[in-house]
């Protein structure tokens, strides 16, 4: 965001809208829910299953996602019982695909990847979702060009039917 304030960019895409400053607007392009990834054969386990008897393979802390994440995990009646952080989510993918622990991760994460041997379900309780959009200042000369941008993701995660 601070590279919009500055001019150096004209919108960035970013996750939810915290903290912006007055000189910017946020517009919501998608909300993709959060799920939990499990390995192979843990088809019947709760989350709280999960945290009691799985590591909990997190992605890095710095970032709103995690922090998301973290505040529901913590509601949780039981902590999880080993953390294991990385720094991608193609990492956490990877980790859990190797069967060392569970992750929560934005369901449009698992897109393109091969992750059928997983089992996964809704994060949250209700079920959390991550919303992204698009910053950018008040008095952008690219309004028309963002605006175009704007459908286009718009698009991007609008439910596809059979027609499509």
């Amino acid at each position: 965001m601070s590279e919009v304030t500055s001019g150096q960019f004209d919108g960035a895409l970013v996750a939810d809208h915290v903290a912006v400053r007055p000189s910017l607007r946020w517009t919501e392009v998608l909300r993709e829910p959060l799920v939990v990834l499990t390995p192979p054969g843990t088809t019947e386990y709760s989350l709280e299953d999960l945290a009691r008897n799985m590591p909990y393979i997190r992605y890095r802390a710095q970032v709103p996602l995690a922090r998301q994440i973290d505040t529901e995990i913590a509601r949780l009646s039981v902590a999880p019982r080993q953390l294991l952080s990385v720094n991608t989510m193609t990492a956490v993918i990877g980790c859990v695909q190797a069967g060392l622990g569970f992750a929560v991760i934005p369901c449009l994460t698992m897109q393109d990847r091969i992750t059928a041997p997983l089992n996964w379900f809704p994060f949250g309780a209700p079920p959390i979702d991550r919303r992204l959009g698009v910053v950018q200042r008040l008095n952008s000369g690219r309004t028309e060009v963002l605006a175009s941008l704007i459908a286009a993701l718009g698009e991007c995660g609008r439910p596809r039917d059979d027609n499509d």
